[in-house]
């Protein structure tokens, strides 16, 4: 992701709301491809920020720890690239797979 300025905030990093939602992208994905390319949603997620990013772009890259049936852990690193590879925030993402249930007459599963 290029580094923008509505993405940060007044300090001038990025925001952490947006280095987690990067960690969530990059994990899931992680765990979708893993589970097979099933569509998954996230069941709980934990950050750790260790250093802000500022420069940019920033990146984050899941590799999965687990898979089992239906849920998958993976860990993801997010670094800004543009500052060496800096590690910005570590987290572990853990998710379900949802393509095995079937919908409710609502529409909601």
């Amino acid at each position: 992701m290029d580094l923008r300025a509505d993405l940060c905030g007044p300090a001038g990093s990025v925001e952490g709301g947006v280095v987690s939602t990067l960690a969530d992208v990059a994990g899931a994905s992680a765990c979708a491809v893993a589970l097979g390319g099933k569509l998954v949603a996230t069941e709980h997620m934990a950050v750790s920020f260790l250093a802000p990013g500022r420069v940019g772009p920033i990146e984050a890259a899941g590799k999965v720890l687990r898979l089992v049936e239906r849920d998958a852990v993976a860990e993801v690193r997010v670094v800004d690239s543009g500052r060496d590879r800096r590690l910005m925030a570590v987290a572990l993402v853990t998710v379900r797979s949802l393509d095995d249930r079937a919908p409710h007459a609502s529409g909601r599963t």
